[in-house]
């Protein structure tokens, strides 16, 4: 589920130029990975576990507070393996 682009707030300051879209992954699903989605995007994991699997079978896990760059890797979909959630905020320029 992803929720519309909103300008970003950081401690109550706006910042116009930014745009901020929030990505809610449920317990259980997995999100095809689609690059041209996250192109111009630091991902933040704000909350639950993230898992990237990998188009050579691996995987890795990233947890709250990690910050990703989705962009030209070989990676195949985002999956949540956990029991909570997982939220992404996916900031880009406008």
């Amino acid at each position: 589920m992803t929720d519309p682009d909103e300008a970003l707030t950081i401690t109550g300051r706006i910042w116009p130029t930014f745009l901020a879209r929030t990505i809610t992954l449920p317990p259980g699903l997995s999100l095809p990975y689609d690059e041209s989605e996250w192109r111009d995007a630091l991902v933040i994991v704000e909350s639950g576990g993230l898992d990237l699997d990998g188009a050579d079978g691996r995987s890795w896990h990233f947890r709250r507070g990690d910050v990703l760059w989705l962009v030209g890797l070989p990676v195949l979909a985002l999956r949540n393996s956990g029991d909570e959630p997982v939220v992404l905020k996916a900031i880009s320029r406008q």
